[in-house]
């Protein structure tokens, strides 16, 4: 719930406000966004401890100000500041530093009401008019309340009062027609989009048979989830959640299906193209359903090319009728309609550019009469298609309708098992479009309510009768039932916890959250400017076709003045292309088409893009505009976690139990022979980890050879019991290739098989992906069978559990486990007989976007288990289990570290992990205390080094932090003889700005010294690491810290990590007066100062000068 600022915090906010107002040397651009920031912080504050999720920060400001009753005069003032500061940020306004001064009395205002002051008398801001037209035909309406207007005949009609978005200009809607049920749903602070109103006063609006009405329009739906919702017979938004919670296996439909698909896109390419060959490809791309399908006896090869051969003839017959320019799967994003998608085929014509026209193919058997469909309103139609593809088309219309305002054409359901009538007429009208947002809001409803852990729709699906389950649900609804109904209290808490921390979490991935930007949405929300000035997309790239395989949808962009330097984007990445006009209409428009598409290569001036849709109306890269790349933060979905809470809850009970902690974990002693490479605690743990039967937790602190040393002993004496079957698993494919290389001396035996995407992994030799695209299908079934060891990431597994029908592993062995959430591993802990974590629980966690609040949980069941916040991964969970417990037998720490220098080690090992690490080789404890290198300056000889810079007026970067940064970097290569620079330097900072600052001040040194978040440094190592925190305030401390307790000990994991990447040296640079208010920076300045070197930036400065002027030299600021 909302709650007012503590004394402390709003003295700290009004102090910071204080020190903006006095810094009139600052631009009036930067103060208005430090300003935003602060005000953003206030109401972040108020909600921490509100598990609602917020579209906006005005959907927040309306629900704190709703929550805690603001004075009226107060909040309307507040809410018109919000909207000026984010336009005048957005638009980058320099306004007079006069003019600024209301905005720091009404805040000034705002934090002092915090301290029980009375709101005063507010005179009119005196900032520019930001008016909107009086009767806009869209809109956003942010929710403050209900009411209902009664009616003569006993009915109501809900009413919902609430802000426009843009304006802050007061407004109600009232729900009339289909949108009545909505009003259920709405809450303080939802966002409605709202189309087509009738206006019945400058103030009132009412729905019409031609509104349409989006819930929390953010919340992107795919079509076709909200499309499978529409049986016919049972319409239900409980689809989507029972398709979640359930698997499938591939089924020969569902091969036959896809191979028909991808021929569809080959014979639009290529109309000569060979059949056979066209097949093959199609099979070899999704060789692993064909190879379940196979092994289950559901179809055979040479049916599937007969049963294609059959659909091919159709589509042959058909191709040569369609008119216009063929773009397959092309992707589209509305957020006006709340929706995204991907159309079979999209037909454009080029002497009408308004014209589209929609394919949509269907492999299945189409009705075999005509069907009457009526809409909620009582339109009726008669089709020749089923329900849920008749409401396919209309979320694609909408789709066009957003991408292509005033576009027309037609769209058709392509049934390619119908040689008579393969093309169907699908009607665009209006009531089903409508119909479908209904469904569409319903669905969203649903997700808020589960993420809000309001379980009415768990209730009633396993409360549902059977009978009125579509037929092809039953099956799968009566084994959800009889799952969900075998589950204990406890079970039942737990399976309840981790689904709405999944919703919760995919929501919060979609609209942002105060401390993790916008989300998903900043991709129509932000501007380019905006995106570029924070360094969250690659802007400004232009198109280079002599560079481009066009035919293979390998594109390449060329970086020109106006890119950032910095970017979020490295090889394997998934993204999302489109044009820099696309974005040019609005906040909740973007016009044409957009391009999912992989990170193929990245160079200093160009980066080379694999498209997911390789036949592309190439026109539209002819032109001259520019264009952006965002990360697709949506590559994976909500599915996989809900999917293994519900594998969780299929499991045995006894497994159940085990992986709730109820039941130890057993051990049975084995004698082990002794590698020689290993030392007396690395023998005894791996002795420990092989006499487990059920789970062992290795804690593998930095360096200690977790994955070389121990995992490599493990996988290689379990290879001696030939009844084992061993998979190699993390979280990241860097992470699983690393594994590879440790397990290099089994790849020429065939006992080790990577598994992955096509261009997942850099050993093309053990790629099961690449031998699919040559070998015999009986070849590579053989090739599964006699692999030992399987290895692949967490995702690829959780993305294809039908694979656990090919093979049987007995281990399996989890790297990394502590990066893991506890539903990533649930599907994989019910499916093996023993597992293995390896983790480190005081490095970095799991990335988690939602706030503090939606991760915690009190229920004395789930504390029982250790289940308090569920944001930790099982591997902490259990070892905390196994700790309160005394299960000794079941953990056990590594201790002894090969990375870095005695001094440089000591203190992360007796402040994080409350010991002292031992090592392993002899240069670490006889090398020196200052580094032997006669080139550095004196003050970068020491190995541990703190230098105390001044705060700035500036919100996520300090200039002169950076300047000292890249002059350390700058002296430290100039040293650096007998290693490449991406070995010996690494540079860790908190923001994207930072980074952006000392790139620049690098210049070309940046491509050669990793700049980056000490999120992205995790797994890492350098020579030499330096730390600018670039913190200017006391609220910005809490942005550099990952706090947990373990074993009684507070933990900066952050910082750990920081320090633990250094070989040699650390150099830490931040304003010692703010850093000595967390106990940890203050333990280390204090470390320093008894171990190392403490200086001021000016002393610092003086020392450096000759670095600090070449980094002058290479400067381009841009603030």
């Amino acid at each position: 719930m909302a709650r007012r600022l503590t004394e402390a915090e709003s003295a700290s906010l009004l102090n910071e406000v204080g020190q903006i107002e006095q810094a009139l040397a600052t631009s009036s651009l930067e103060r208005c966004r430090l300003l935003d920031e602060i005000l953003r912080a206030s109401y972040t504050l108020a909600t921490d401890d509100e598990l609602q999720t917020f579209a906006s920060v005005a959907s927040r400001q309306v629900y704190v100000h709703q929550a805690l009753g603001v004075p009226p005069n107060l909040a309307v003032a507040l809410e018109k500041l919000r909207t000026w500061l984010y336009r005048t940020v957005r638009q980058r306004i320099e306004y007079p530093h006069a003019q600024l001064q209301p905005a720091f009395a009404l805040i000034g205002q705002w934090l002092k009401w915090h301290q029980g002051a009375t709101g005063a008398d507010l005179d009119a801001l005196p900032l520019p008019d930001e008016s909107t037209p009086d009767e806009p035909t869209a809109l956003r309406i942010v929710a403050r309340e209900r009411s209902a207007i009664h009616l003569d005949s006993g009915a109501e009609i809900p009413v919902i009062h609430g802000t426009i978005e843009a304006s802050n200009l007061p407004v109600a809607l009232q729900l009339h027609r289909r949108w009545r049920q909505l009003a259920a749903a709405i809450r303080q602070g939802t966002v409605l989009g709202v189309i087509a109103p009738r206006w019945l006063s400058p103030d009132t609006a009412a729905c019409t048979d031609t509104t349409l009405v989006i819930l929390e329009p953010d919340v992107l739906l795919d079509v076709t989830t909200v499309a499978e919702c529409f049986t016919g017979s049972t319409n239900t938004h409980l689809r989507v959640l029972l398709q979640m919670l359930s698997m499938d296996t591939p089924s020969a439909a569902t091969v036959v299906g896809s191979v028909v698909n991808a021929c569809f896109d080959e014979l639009l390419a290529d109309p000569e193209v060979e059949p056979s060959r066209a097949i093959e490809r199609a099979l070899r791309a999704r060789y692993l359903d064909v190879l379940v399908a196979v092994q289950h006896g559901l179809l055979s090869l040479e049916q599937v090319e007969q049963d294609v051969g059959i659909h091919l003839d159709v589509l042959r017959r058909v191709i040569p009728h369609l008119r216009g320019q063929a773009t397959t799967e092309p992707m589209f994003i509305a957020p006006r309609y709340g929706v995204q998608g991907r159309i079979d085929v999209l037909l454009e014509d080029r002497e009408r550019p308004a014209y589209k026209t929609i394919i949509e193919l269907k492999s299945g058997a189409p009705p075999t009469q005509l069907q009457r469909m009526v809409s909620q309103s009582g339109t009726h139609i008669t089709v020749g298609m089923r329900p849920n593809h008749l409401m396919q088309i209309a979320g694609y219309n909408l789709l066009l309708d957003a991408a292509f305002p005033g576009c027309q054409g037609t769209s058709q359901i392509l049934y390619s098992r119908s040689a008579e009538e393969p093309l169907r007429n699908a009607p665009n009208l209006h009531d089903f479009k409508a119909d479908f947002l209904a469904m569409r809001n319903k669905i969203v409803a649903m997700y808020h309510d589960l993420a809000h852990r309001r379980f009415r729709a768990l209730d009633q699906l396993a409360t549902l009768d059977a009978a009125e389950a579509p037929p092809v649900d039953r099956q799968k609804l009566q084994q959800w039932q009889q799952a969900f109904g075998s589950l204990d209290e406890q079970e039942r808490l737990y399976l309840y916890a981790f689904i709405a921390f999944a919703f919760h979490e995919w929501i919060t991935t979609m609209v942002g959250s105060p401390l993790r930007n916008g989300g998903y949405s900043s991709l129509w929300r932000s501007a380019i400017e905006e995106k570029s000035e924070e360094l969250r997309s690659l802007t400004f790239l232009r198109f280079d076709p002599d560079a481009s395989n066009c035919e293979r949808g390998f594109l390449t962009f060329r970086f020109t003045e106006r890119t950032p330097p910095v970017h979020p984007f490295r090889t394997g990445d998934i993204a999302v292309l489109y044009q820099h006009d696309a974005l040019l209409r609005g906040g909740d428009t973007i016009a044409g088409q957009v391009f999912k598409c992989t990170v193929r290569s990245l160079g200093r001036d160009h980066i080379v893009l694999s498209l997911r849709n390789k036949l592309f109306d190439r026109r539209l890269f002819a032109s001259e505009g520019f264009w952006a790349l965002d990360p697709d933060v949506l590559s994976i979905g909500i599915e996989s976690m809900v999917r293994a809470c519900g594998q969780f809850a299929l499991a045995p009970r006894e497994r159940r139990q085990l992986l709730l902690g109820n039941i130890a974990p057993r051990s049975q002693p084995l004698a082990v022979p002794r590698p020689a490479r290993l030392t007396d605690l690395q023998y005894e743990l791996l002795s420990r980890c092989l006499a487990a039967q059920d789970y062992f937790l290795l804690e593998g602190p930095p360096g200690t050879g977790k994955t070389s040393t121990m995992l490599r002993s493990i996988v290689d004496h379990l290879l001696s019991d030939p009844r084992e079957v061993i998979l190699c698993t993390a979280l990241t494919n860097r992470a699983v290739d690393e594994i590879c290389s440790a397990l290099e001396h089994l790849w020429n035996d065939g006992l080790l098989l990577r598994l992955g995407s096509l261009h997942a992994t850099e050993h093309d030799a053990l790629s099961f992906a690449q031998a699919a695209q040559t070998q015999d299908f009986a070849e590579l079934a053989l090739q599964l069978q006699r692999a030992r060891v399987i290895v692949a990431t967490v995702p690829y597994l959780n993305a294809n559990l039908h694979l656990f029908s090919l093979i049987a592993p007995t281990t399996a062995i989890v790297d990394e486990a502590s990066q893991l959430l506890e539903p990533h591993l649930l599907a994989l802990a019910v499916r093996v007989e023993r597992m293995v974590m390896i983790g480190d629980v005081c490095q970095l966690p799991a990335v988690v976007q939602q706030d503090e609040r939606g991760c915690r949980v009190q229920h004395p069941l789930l504390e029982a288990i250790g289940v308090e916040r569920l944001d930790r991964s099982l591997f902490e969970r259990l070892l905390r289990l196994a700790k309160r417990n005394r299960w000794t037998h079941a953990y056990g720490r590594l201790t002894e570290q090969a990375r870095m220098h005695h001094l440089v080690a000591r203190f992360p090992g007796t402040q994080f992990y409350g010991t002292t690490f031992r090592s392993m080789h002899r240069w670490q404890d006889e090398a020196p205390d200052k580094l032997p290198i006669e080139a550095l300056p004196l003050l970068l000889r020491h190995r541990l080094v703190f230098v105390d810079t001044p705060r700035e007026p500036a919100s996520g970067y300090n200039r002169a932090e950076a300047q000292i940064a890249a002059a350390c970097a700058r002296a430290l290569a100039h040293g650096t003889t007998n290693r490449s620079l991406s070995e010996a330097i690494g540079i860790i900072t908190p923001f994207r700005k930072q980074i952006r600052t000392i790139a620049e001040l690098l210049g070309d040194l940046s491509q050669e010294v990793t700049i980056d978040t000490v999120e992205r440094f995790q797994g890492s190592e350098r020579d030499h690491i330096i730390v600018s925190c670039a913190i200017n305030s006391r609220q910005h401390l809490r942005l550099i810290e990952s706090l947990t307790e373990l074993d009684g000990r507070t933990i900066d994991r952050k910082l750990n990590v920081a320090l633990t990447r250094a070989r040699h040296q650390v150099i830490i640079i931040g304003n010692r007066q703010l850093l000595e208010l967390s106990p940890h920076y203050a333990a280390l300045i204090g470390f320093i100062e008894q171990h190392g070197i403490i200086t001021s930036a000016a002393t610092a400065t003086e020392e450096l000068a000759p670095f600090l002027t070449s980094c002058e030299h290479h400067a381009h600021h841009r603030h």
